[in-house]
């Protein structure tokens, strides 16, 4: 229908298809995002999601033939068991995909802009990460620093990088307990910030973002998800 327009948050690298980029193209969407999540093929298969660096070169170009000209991508940083070479592994993957849409956008006269979404990843309830440790403020901060410095010399390249003690305190309250409710309602009355709120409580926020045993018992327990806990600690 032409009264109709087409827009989205982000696409799944794997499942962009010709037809996908003709309503792009008639909704002249000049914006749009692809999640590979993991910094390597390998962290890719650990948190299951299955994307290759072809999928994603693949998405690249189709967006971009499709009049794409601010190409997204979404990684997050921290996950567990990642090391440098994996983070040297996505600078690789950025720099071939801007080679890919480069080459597009030289036929047109006007290179793609890349913006790269950078977020420590934050351990859920209900997942198999439930049970593992935030990467922490220290080493986050390390990794956002090697991939500044890496990502600097690339141009048409915009970084765009969560802090770290943002994701602490979501850290935090995704798997907090009943002891957060009165932190939270003083977090909502004052101007104080949230770590002067945790210490006026006599609440430690580090007690939330380590690392949890298999048998602890976890505030969430109580809910009935459906999901066996023991399926999620084999997954772990």
């Amino acid at each position: 229908s032409s009264s109709c327009s087409l827009s989205f948050s982000s696409l799944r690298a794997d499942a962009i298809t010709p037809e996908l980029i003709k309503l792009l193209q008639e909704s002249s969407i000049k914006t749009a995002a692809i999640a590979p999540d993991g910094a390597s093929e390998r962290l890719r298969q650990v948190i299951n999601k299955g994307i290759t660096e072809d999928d994603v070169l693949f998405a690249a170009n189709l967006l971009v033939t499709g009049g794409v000209t601010n190409l997204k991508l979404y990684f997050m940083i921290g996950l567990p068991t990642e090391e440098e070479e994996d983070l040297v592994e996505l600078v690789g993957l950025v720099r071939r995909v801007q080679g890919e849409v480069n080459s597009i956008g030289r036929s047109r006269g006007h290179l793609p802009t890349i913006t790269l979404s950078v977020n420590p990843f934050v351990p859920k309830a209900w997942t198999p990460f439930q049970f593992c440790a935030f990467a922490g403020l220290g080493p986050l901060k390390k990794k956002i620093k090697y991939l500044r410095k890496a990502f600097g010399g690339f141009s048409n390249l915009r970084l765009s990088v969560e802090k770290p003690e943002n994701a602490f305190l979501q850290a935090v309250l995704a798997r907090g307990d009943r002891r957060l409710a009165a932190v939270l309602l003083a977090m909502a009355d004052s101007k104080q910030n949230w770590r002067q709120q945790f210490r006026d409580h006599g609440v430690n926020p580090d007690d939330y973002v380590r690392q949890r045993k298999q048998d602890e018992i976890l505030p969430w327990d109580i809910i009935d998800h459906g999901i066996n806990r023991e399926f999620l600690w084999k997954e772990y």
